[in-house]
């Protein structure tokens, strides 16, 4: 499951991985509830940290790039779930505007523009108090 492929880097550059790869490096299931996801990170770098070869080059080289390649895919699999509760999240707010990658054109929700008409009437309510008082005072 974590043996080298030819396309795996030994000075330092970035694996090409893929979702359904990282989560078959880190033995989860794809869709998997982030927590599982996280501790089987953590039992995998764990096992194949190479601190636990201190006086076996060989093994701590294996373990280094292991290693470096369970941290990509967690990497992966968490900045996933991270956009998706980020894109959860802000379709939630109020003033949410759908994004369209097709056109420029964005529509904005029913709640959005309820709220903008409600802040402008507000203004406009504002703007004739502190005018009638400013008549008032002088």
């Amino acid at each position: 499951m974590l043996e080298r492929s030819s396309g795996d880097a030994t000075d330092g550059q970035s694996y090409e991985l893929d979702a359904t790869s990282a989560y078959s490096i880190l033995g989860v299931e794809p869709g998997s509830a982030p927590e599982d996801v996280r501790r089987a990170y953590l039992d995998r770098i764990r096992e194949w940290h190479p601190d636990r070869h201190p006086n076996d080059p060989r093994k701590r080289q294996a373990g280094d790039l292991v290693s470096r390649r369970i941290n990509e895919a967690y990497h992966i699999l968490y900045k996933n779930h991270s956009r998706t509760r980020y894109r959860v999240e802000r379709k939630n707010r109020p003033y949410y505007i759908e994004e369209d990658t097709s056109s420029q054109d964005h529509e904005i929700s029913v709640v959005a523009r309820i709220s903008m008409i409600f802040m402008l009437i507000l203004c406009c309510v504002m703007i004739s108090t502190i005018t009638l008082w400013s008549m008032l005072i002088f």
